[in-house]
Parts: structure tokens; C-alpha cells; sequence
């Protein structure tokens, strides 16, 4: 009888370390998954301050001319 309390034992354990496992799995690609969204907003709002700042420069140019 003790043996087959050993064995339930070491099952369970088993089945633990695959639940953490694909736990972290899970985890690690939603991670990944933000991380990129993140990655692609801030060059997206990069590219938009960029743009912003080329404008402001011609704007200034036409300003500087007029003076």
C-alpha cells in the first residue's frame, strides 16, 4: 500500500510542474504579444512627432523668409 501512495505522489507532482509549465508558456507569448504592440504604438507615435516637426520646420522657414 505504501507504493501506491508513493506513486499518487509523484503524479501529482507531475501534473503540477505541466500546469506551471504551460502557465508560463501562456505568460511568456501574451508577453511577446505587448511587448510588439507596444513597440509598433511608440514607433507609430514617433513617426507622427517626426512628421509634426518636419511641418513646424517649413512653417518657420516661411516665417523666417517673411522677416
Amino acid at each position: 500500500m505504501g507504493n501506491s501512495f508513493e506513486e499518487w505522489g509523484e503524479e501529482e507532482i507531475q501534473l503540477d510542474v505541466d500546469e506551471e509549465s504551460s502557465l508560463f508558456r501562456e505568460t511568456g507569448n501574451s508577453s511577446f504579444q505587448k511587448n510588439a504592440a507596444w513597440e509598433k504604438e511608440a514607433e507609430n507615435i514617433l513617426n507622427g512627432m517626426e512628421d509634426s516637426f518636419q511641418r513646424l520646420e517649413r512653417v518657420l522657414k516661411v516665417f523666417n523668409r517673411m522677416l
